[in-house]
């Protein structure tokens, strides 16, 4: 190792700096961030990121002048172009929190300005946009990561707990529900603005993706499908997807079914129950201990201090996407089997 190692900009070793205190040190460092898009969602990252105490909202960026002051005197910071963004060295990294046909352009140029990525999900419209994306952050050792949220809930890691003992048995049958009224958005459907939350659930379940996906999609008053249907085909598993952005009920809901018994993850109760064939229920609940989004927030903070990569880097994104194409290409066939 020689006199010293270089770790993130700090060193130990001769200078006298443990590997313990370089740790701490990096854990206290704030990273200066922008956030760019400051809607209801974008105001929510940005209190997250804060929250964690491993950010600091140094820039604010929309095209609402009036969404940006707001955030701007929350946060006491400046409201700027992209472009000052862009070239400013002191940011480190960015949150993206546009709408979903803006994210590859943002990412494209935040990571050219080597700036890490953070963007909301999804990460690009198709799964070739994201493949460029990863690379680009590889090749320039850049964190980027998408806005999986779920992946970070602490009900989905204890429904994957609960399968990984053995609790239901063997695996059969996963059924996701994302059902709400309104979000309609006008530049993607609800395969692509809904879809992502559900199709990466399913995968951190299964571990995998599937072999073949049919889905039927419908408008209901414009041009753009706000119901989806879809169910994914992996042999001997299968799972089914219900999406809509018209329904007069909010629910989030994942359930698990095995040969033994069945777990449900209601996220608006925040509720996991095991139920078994007489119908007896046993709560499985355990506390959050941050909002998914906090610790979605964190994590992006760690990897980009710690150089690791997130469980929802570039890479992944892009897996979840050709899902979504597939289900996507069923849809304009009538429902037929579309391999992934």
């Amino acid at each position: 190792m020689g006199a010293g190692h270089a770790f993130h900009g700090l060193s130990f070793g001769a200078s006298g700096l443990t590997l313990g205190e370089a740790m701490r040190s990096i854990r206290t460092r704030r990273i200066d961030a922008a956030l760019i898009g400051c809607g209801e969602w974008g105001a929510k990252v940005a209190r997250s990121a804060h929250e964690t105490g491993l950010f600091r909202i140094a820039s604010v960026t929309d095209r609402n002048g009036a969404h940006a002051i707001t955030l701007a005197t929350a946060f006491d910071a400046p409201v700027r172009s992209f472009a000052r963004v862009a070239e400013d060295p002191g940011i480190e990294a960015v949150l993206i929190v546009t709408d979903a046909s803006s994210h590859f352009d943002y990412a494209r140029a935040a990571l050219e300005a080597g700036k890490h990525v953070f963007a909301e999900k999804p990460l690009a419209l198709s799964s070739a946009e994201a493949l460029v994306l990863a690379e680009r952050a590889e090749a320039a050792r850049l964190t980027l990561m998408t806005g999986h949220t779920y992946l970070y809930a602490q009900g989905l890691h204890t429904l994957r707990r609960a399968i990984a003992r053995g609790d239901i048995g063997e695996l059969m049958f996963i059924s996701s529900e994302r059902l709400a009224y309104g979000r309609f958005r006008e530049d993607v459907d609800a395969l692509f603005n809904l879809g992502p939350h559900d199709v990466s659930i399913i995968h951190a379940l299964t571990g995998c993706l599937p072999l073949q996906v049919r889905c039927e999609a419908y408008p209901v008053s414009r041009a753009l499908c706000d119901i989806a249907i879809f169910t994914a085909d992996f042999g001997s598993l299968k799972a089914h997807v219900h999406l809509s952005a018209v329904h007069p009920l909010k629910v989030r809901r994942v359930a698990a079914a095995g040969t033994q018994g069945a777990i449900v993850f209601d996220d608006v109760s925040g509720r996991v129950e095991r139920v078994n064939s007489a119908g007896q229920r046993v709560d499985l609940t355990e506390p959050q201990q941050e909002t998914p989004l906090k610790a979605e927030c964190r994590h992006f903070a760690e990897c980009i201090l710690q150089g690791t990569t997130p469980l929802s880097d570039g890479r992944h994104a892009a897996l979840m996407l050709r899902v979504l194409e597939a289900a996507s290409a069923s849809a304009t066939r009538q429902g037929a089997w579309v391999p992934v």
